[in-house]
């Protein structure tokens, strides 16, 4: 999958290589997953002028954990947002992006006993919880936190976008500048559409929508 994009997924050939679709010039985050390995990703450099850029990356063995992640009334909680934490040395964390839960709630991955880890769990409306892996099955109980939803449409038609970004803004004495969101979710909803999960402090926010064709909106 490609910049979060769940729908630009692409399957590897029979020597592990895969071409992407055509990507924009700049930096674009990718993420690789297979049933049998850990999950990983990387990062591509297209350059100005277009064409191609090539990356690699290692996939290593692990142990298969299940993840469901559940209200506290014990209903899950779909689309939500799983990475891996690992501390390294200096207090320096290593995040890695390991996918969302899926209507059940659930997600599986592998992982390495022997290499302490935590899970990050982030999905609109609900409180951001961290808590160490451990064993072959963990749940996450997430408790309800403050929500913004909305759509994104075009102003002349008033017809629904597809955003390629959501981000939330507060405003300071500098003015509007991005704050910590407690989860995005637009790309697995309906044309349009977004849920923002807010911070647990008190302020003034906006949300602001990049669609394509260098449209843009608050």
């Amino acid at each position: 999958a490609f910049d979060w994009e769940e729908g630009a997924a692409v399957s590897t050939d029979d020597r592990g290589e895969f071409r992407s679709p055509i990507l924009r010039p700049g930096i674009h985050r990718f993420f690789v997953h297979h049933p049998d390995f850990q999950g990983t990703d990387g990062t591509a450099a297209v350059p100005a002028g277009g064409g191609e850029a090539r990356a690699a990356v290692t996939l290593r063995s692990g142990v298969l954990l299940e993840i469901r992640t559940v209200q506290v009334t014990g209903a899950p909680v779909p689309d939500a947002g799983v990475w891996i934490l690992r501390r390294k040395p200096v207090s320096a964390v290593e995040t890695r992006f390991a996918g969302r839960t899926g209507d059940d709630g659930s997600l599986a991955i592998r992982w390495d006993p022997s290499d302490p880890h935590d899970l990050r769990v982030l999905a609109p409306g609900f409180r951001e919880e961290v808590q160490p892996i451990s064993g072959t099955r963990t749940v996450v109980i997430l408790e309800r936190a403050p929500l913004v939803s909305g759509q994104v449409l075009e102003r002349e038609r008033g017809l629904p976008v597809k955003p390629v970004e959501i981000i939330l803004e507060i405003e300071t004495k500098e003015g509007f500048g991005r704050a910590p969101d407690r989860g995005v979710l637009f790309r697995t909803l309906a044309a349009g559409k977004f849920r923002v999960g807010l911070p647990p402090f008190p302020g003034i926010y906006r949300i602001r929508a990049l669609a394509e064709g260098d449209l843009s909106g608050t």
